[in-house]
């Protein structure tokens, strides 16, 4: 993924080509920002002289996430909806207790 016109390459932490033992470093998405308003999700790995960074924007993540809640939202406002026609209509169908005295 290349950065948009005219922004700078988005650099990681400096510890992203030192040593170690892990063969991967997850890099959070607010440290591989070309923009503002442009969040990426980055993975580097070492290779032969350096290391390799593959990013992806996660702007098709979140607008997935949005609907997911949305769904759930709608869900549980029509199960209380039900949920209260279904008192509403047991209530009117059922005999009025009677009195024991």
């Amino acid at each position: 993924m290349s950065p948009a016109r005219g922004a700078p390459v988005p650099s990681g932490p400096h510890s992203l080509g030192g040593g170690g033992r892990s063969r991967s470093f997850r890099v959070p998405a607010s440290i591989a920002v070309t923009r503002p308003d442009v969040r990426v999700a980055a993975v580097t790995v070492r290779w032969s002289d350096g290391t390799v960074l593959a990013g992806r924007t996660i702007r098709e993540v979140e607008r997935r996430v949005d609907v997911t809640q949305e769904l759930v939202f709608l869900g549980w406002a029509s199960t209380l909806v039900a949920l209260a026609v279904a008192c509403i209509v047991a209530v009117r169908l059922l005999p009025a207790p009677r009195n024991r005295s």
